[in-house]
């Protein structure tokens, strides 16, 4: 029983939100791509999120806040360009806040932003409680993307 309660506090999520952007991609083009396209690109995701999360755990020293942070910064990652092209001809206060000068700066603070507080969280029941809600919504997200595929 103990093992299986391991199972369930492992951040899973990290690894799972590297993959769903490129099977989102994949199965909205699939009748564009052969379909072998994309295991180097999957592989390669897990190969850095895996990295990122050792990474993040010698740091942390703690799995479920590394992959916290892991997860924030992965979903950083793979939503900038999507941020960009939708700010990419709006201004606020005749600043142009989607150029790549201005939204990489926000991206940061937003990076730092999640460190900060994650660092500042208490080992306890929120940390177990984000991890496992993460982990079950990650695992929904690649399901239903696996499932369009048939």
């Amino acid at each position: 029983m103990m093992r299986l309660d391991k199972m369930k506090q492992f951040p899973w999520h990290s690894y799972l939100f590297s993959l769903f952007p490129i099977l989102a991609l994949a199965a909205y083009n699939i009748n564009e791509i052969n379909i072998r396209v994309v295991f180097r690109p999957l592989f390669i995701a897990l190969a850095v999120s895996f990295l990122i999360l050792v990474f993040l755990n010698v740091f942390f020293k703690d799995w479920q806040r590394a992959g916290l942070l892991a997860t924030a910064f992965l979903i950083l990652f793979f939503s900038y360009g999507h941020v960009y092209n939708f700010l990419h001809n709006i201004k606020i206060a005749n600043i142009p806040i989607g150029r790549n000068r201005i939204l990489a700066i926000i991206w940061l603070l937003l990076a730092g932003l999640c460190v900060w507080f994650i660092t500042k969280l208490r080992k306890g029941e929120w940390v177990d409680t984000a991890t496992r809600s993460l982990n079950l919504i990650s695992t929904l997200l690649i399901v239903f993307q696996l499932g369009s595929f048939f």
